[in-house]
């Protein structure tokens, strides 16, 4: 699922190259999109894509964060990555894939 733009140009820029914040869920999606022809190990793992809405109803209710990456079967949490900021370095691909193929 991805969520809101982490680092925004209009609203919390890290880079010259950063996204402005998303407007419609169209842009989200596309984001989204983009974000896992970046990462094919990821994109293999996922059958849809998912975007939260534009209230970040989801963000909200469920605590999540930039960089935390959750894995989901239908709506049941089956795994979640770690607020740690010393876990910070881990391999998420790797754990989620190893993760979903315990699972699976």
């Amino acid at each position: 699922m991805y969520l809101a733009e982490a680092h925004a140009a209009d609203s919390w820029p890290l880079s010259a190259e950063a996204r402005t914040t998303h407007s419609c869920l169209s842009q989200r999606l596309e984001a989204a999109e983009s974000f896992l022809a970046e990462y094919p190990g990821l994109a293999s793992l996922v059958d849809e894509v998912f975007v939260d809405s534009m209230d970040d109803k989801t963000t909200i209710d469920n605590g999540l964060w930039p960089e935390r990456y959750v894995l989901l079967e239908g709506q049941s949490v089956l795994w979640a990555s770690s607020l740690r900021f010393e876990d910070r370095g881990a391999d998420v691909p790797r754990l989620i894939r190893d993760t979903a193929l315990s699972l699976w």
